[in-house]
């Protein structure tokens, strides 16, 4: 989230295909992430879609000042309240700790975070000394099968090592 406007706004790119479900939300079951302690709840109120993204007015975040300090937050709904996504789309908390296979299945490692940047997310695998990002992509990801706990990509992985050996 970052800030909108001069009353405390703030502008909040949604995660979800069709921003339009956040303005069915309860108010009461939205919940402020903070890096160093518990999500606190906090009653929002989901005003309008800006483009692709949603403004949102957070109940005691009255001015720009107070919205700078909620920058780069983010809000949290219960899992039950979000919708259920489109084929081949998923959220990022059922990434983490999927164990990661080339395309011979040879385990390579597990997603350990999501790294969002500017333009797009990585998956973050760690196996052993084999650390490395992954982009989400179909080119590079043959499957993810959330029952399985597996991402199958669609290569194989050549280490570094390979070429010493």
């Amino acid at each position: 989230m970052r800030p909108f406007g001069v009353s405390g706004e703030m502008r909040l790119r949604p995660l979800a295909e069709d921003p339009r479900w956040y303005f069915d939300l309860d108010p009461d079951r939205v919940f402020l992430l903070r890096e160093d302690s518990l999500p606190r709840p906090v009653r929002v109120a989901f005003q309008r879609q800006h483009g692709e993204d949603v403004i949102v007015k957070i109940e005691g975040i009255d001015s720009p000042e107070l919205a700078q300090e909620l920058t780069g937050r983010h809000l949290a709904i219960p899992e039950g309240d979000r919708p259920a996504l489109g084929e081949d789309r998923f959220y990022t908390d059922e990434l983490i700790g999927l164990q990661v296979v080339d395309r011979d299945g040879e385990t390579l490692g597990r997603v350990h975070e999501v790294i969002d940047s500017a333009r797009e997310a990585y998956l973050s695998v760690k196996g052993g000394s084999q650390d490395f990002l992954v982009p989400p992509e179909r080119a590079l990801i043959e499957s993810v099968d959330l029952q399985a706990r597996q991402i199958r990509l669609r290569f194989k992985f050549h280490s570094p090592r390979d070429k010493e050996a």
